[in-house]
């Protein structure tokens, strides 16, 4: 019953005073303290049939006072004490009651617990005897597997490097390869020669039988050529003199027809001629008869027609001036009429613009909008607007948007930017407010050619400026309910959560960091040399730096008031700078470019020799060292990485590596350690290059694309050879791409006599 109870083996503080104290503070124990005389049992008590051990820890008093606290009787009993032990292995202690039971009383009195002692030393020394007897057998098996390991050593001494035979295994691999590759084209080669020489044959056939056709005597021969150019010459002249003759006709004959009217119309001028001078010679013969008959009175009548004649030629002259001087003025009086038609039509016209523009100010009038351009906003628009006149409210609205931009003068570029700087500010509201989590939703509209913006909430649809006024108007009475003391308790409460989680992801990081410093280590070059990585501190940072993060390493539990007031003194110092730097920028943007964690660290890379000496891998030693194991320094990260993320994946998950141009520049040596080491790493690679084989003994299997463009074809052919871990294997005729699952489909062209295919070079170092 004291065994189940907690009572058996429960600490007694020779202090009660000290124990009082050690409960009430941060003391992770417990104590058995007396009850209080008043509470204790009348009856029967542990201190009737248990008598404390003399000893110099605790009184014996204070022992027989917890004793007498503990009351000895039956537990069923309905007045039994809060605290007590029944003989028969039951219990009851406050809510708790129970029974158990042993086959022997332990640990009560001196001689139970010296016996107990005894029994322990006794098992003690035979378990000791016992591993001295292990320790003796290990020792022998150490000091025989050490011998053999001597042996060993000895024997591997005395034999010849491996390197030679792996060189020459290699060499012959490659020769094979080479020779099975040189072979397939040299049969190639030979039924091309074939071919060839079979067409060379059937062109000389038809080139002798041509000749016998039209074959000349040898005297012939010069003279045939002679006479081939004279004719070919007198072809080019033929042919440019028969164009010239046509064009000759062409002209003779528009020559002729020119000839022929020109006599016609000289006929008709010789006709009318005589038929003038016959009249002529009619008129004077009158004329002289007339004068010969008249006289005096004659000349004085020609005198009176010739003055007439004048007379009638100035006349028409002035007639003649005056009928121009008529259309002239007709003229200008239609220009007149045009120009006073045209002004109507502009005056019509630009008092339709005008209303038009007018009518354009209306979605000004809301005094929202006249407040963000700094105008009156008593202003309003006019229930109704005559159709010829402009209304006073409209011409002073129209007067006060001109008194507010004036000294505006915007450009095609400003116009731009402002256009610009509009779309990027509504995407960020649109993005921003749904973010909050507030169920706020901006709208807008631009069905006046104003852009309308609303915000749509529990409340409808506000205009942006009243939105944010009111969320201003909340955001302030906020700040004045939360006082100093919440703040800092809220304050406090969010650096510790965001301790909490820059702690935990700066574990993961720093355990990923050495998984992966383990891995890299585990893995020698050929000269023994082997990588480390580490991830310190940078050293850009500052003293102040420096001390938070040696803060963020330790557990956000423990952080006290003074740890919690340096990092709130630096965040808000690092924001505030932030913020001073880039003021456009969203808040939560600046939150993640001070609280970027790996910022604040860098990955540092150490190379360690094989007997323990270990120095920085910096620019300059990795120049120093082998081409092999330059690129197997720069590759071991990579895989290193790789294999520590996918340890996090399922075990049947593919372990998948892309390289692009992989292994550039590094030779056959170095590309076999790289291959021994992506099979260490258990990696399944996807690897494109120009020549680049998987034909290494540490690969145990690969399957190669070579491929082959023909430009004149527009088309790319394939060849798959696989790499069993010895031997290439070429599949010409699909039997292997068929045996290992391939559809053997490919994409047809699209028809315009290029492929849409490029090669691929897979290689895998596993199946």
């Amino acid at each position: 019953a004291l065994h189940a109870a907690g009572l058996l083996d429960a600490w007694l503080h020779p202090d009660p005073g000290t124990a009082t104290t050690a409960l009430a503070g941060d003391d992770l124990d417990g104590y058995l303290l007396p009850l209080p005389p008043h509470q204790r049992s009348t009856g029967a008590t542990l201190a009737d049939v248990l008598a404390p051990e003399e000893q110099n820890d605790v009184p014996a008093a204070r022992i027989t006072e917890v004793l007498t606290s503990v009351a000895l009787a039956d537990v069923t009993t309905p007045d039994a004490s809060p605290v007590t032990i029944g003989v028969d292995g039951r219990y009851a202690q406050g809510i708790a009651a129970g029974r158990f039971a042993k086959t022997s009383c332990e640990y009560i009195g001196a001689t139970a617990r010296a016996t107990r002692r005894a029994a322990r030393v006794t098992e003690c020394e035979r378990l000791l005897a016992v591993i001295d007897t292990d320790l003796d057998a290990v020792d022998r098996d150490h000091a025989s597997v050490e011998a053999l390991l001597a042996a060993v050593d000895t024997t591997a001494a005395q034999l010849p490097a491996p390197a030679p035979v792996h060189t020459a295994l290699r060499e012959l691999d490659r020769a094979a390869a080479t020779l099975r590759a040189r072979q397939e084209a040299s049969a190639a080669a030979a039924a091309r020669l074939d071919q060839a020489l079979a067409e060379r044959a059937a062109a000389a056939a038809a080139l002798r039988r041509s000749a016998a056709e039209r074959s000349l005597p040898v005297d012939r021969l010069d003279d045939t050529a002679e006479a081939v150019s004279r004719f070919e010459k007198g072809g080019v002249r033929l042919e440019g003199a028969r164009t010239a003759a046509a064009r000759a006709a062409e002209q003779e004959d528009q020559a002729r027809q020119r000839h022929d009217e020109a006599v016609d119309r000289l006929t008709a001028a010789a006709e009318t001629a005589r038929t003038a001078r016959a009249r002529h010679q009619e008129k004077a013969e009158a004329y002289r008869t007339l004068r010969d008959s008249v006289g005096a009175d004659a000349e004085r009548v020609l005198t009176d027609v010739a003055r007439t004649a004048d007379a009638i030629i100035e006349a028409e002259q002035a007639a003649e001036q005056a009928r121009t001087s008529l259309g002239a003025a007709r003229e200008r009086r239609v220009a007149a009429l045009t120009r006073v038609e045209l002004g109507e039509q502009a005056l019509v016209a630009a008092v339709t613009e005008a209303q038009h523009d007018a009518q354009r100010l209306r979605p000004y009038a809301q005094p929202d909008l006249l407040g963000l351009l700094r105008c009156p906003t008593d202003l309003r628009w006019p229930a109704q607007t005559p159709d010829d006149a402009l209304h006073p409210q409209v011409a002073a609205l129209h007067e006060a948007i001109l008194a507010a931009t004036r000294e505006l003068s915007p450009t095609e570029t400003s116009l731009k930017q402002s256009a610009t700087r509009l779309t990027t500010a509504l995407t960020d509201l649109q993005a921003q407010l749904p973010a909050a989590g507030l169920d706020h939703r901006p709208e807008w509209d631009t069905d006046d050619g104003v852009i309308v913006v609303r915000v749509a909430d529990e409340q409808g649809l506000t205009p942006v400026a009243h939105f944010a006024d009111r969320i201003g108007r909340e955001r302030r009475d906020q700040e004045q309910l939360l006082t100093d003391s919440e703040q800092r308790v809220l304050e406090d409460a969010l650096l510790g959560q965001l301790a909490r989680q820059i702690h935990h992801r700066t574990i993961e990081a720093r355990d990923l960091v050495t998984a992966m410093d383990s891995q890299m280590r585990a893995r020698r070059m050929s000269s023994g040399l082997t990588v480390g990585v580490g991830w310190r501190l940078a050293d850009d940072l500052d003293a102040e730096q420096r001390d938070v993060c040696k803060l963020l390493e330790r557990d956000p539990a423990r952080l006290g008031p003074a740890q919690l007031t340096t990092m709130r003194r630096h965040f808000a110092a690092r924001i505030k700078t932030a913020r001073a730097a880039a003021p456009e920028r969203p808040y939560r943007e600046l939150l993640g470019d001070v609280l970027d964690y790996r910022q604040w660290r860098t990955f540092a890379f150490t190379l360690h020799r094989p007997g323990g000496d270990t120095e920085a891998l910096t620019r300059a030693r990795h120049s120093q060292l082998s081409g092999g194991e330059q690129s197997v320094s720069l590759h071991l990260p990579l895989f290193a990485a790789a294999n520590a993320l996918f340890g996090s994946a399922r075990p049947d998950a593919p372990r998948l590596l892309g390289l692009d141009e992989a292994f550039a520049g590094v030779d056959d040596t170095g590309r076999g350690e790289l291959m021994a080491l992506a099979k260490q790493f258990d990696l399944d690679l996807f690897m494109t290059g120009y020549d680049l084989w998987a034909t290494h003994p540490a690969v145990s299997g690969a399957a190669h694309y070579d491929l082959s463009h023909s430009a004149v074809e527009h088309a790319v052919s394939t060849v798959l050879l696989v790499w069993d871990g010895s031997t290439n294997i070429a599949d010409f005729d699909g039997t292997l791409a068929r045996a290992l699952g391939s559809p053997e489909t490919r994409r047809a062209p699209d028809g315009r006599g290029e492929s849409d295919r490029t090669g691929v070079l897979l290689d895998l170092a596993d199946e």
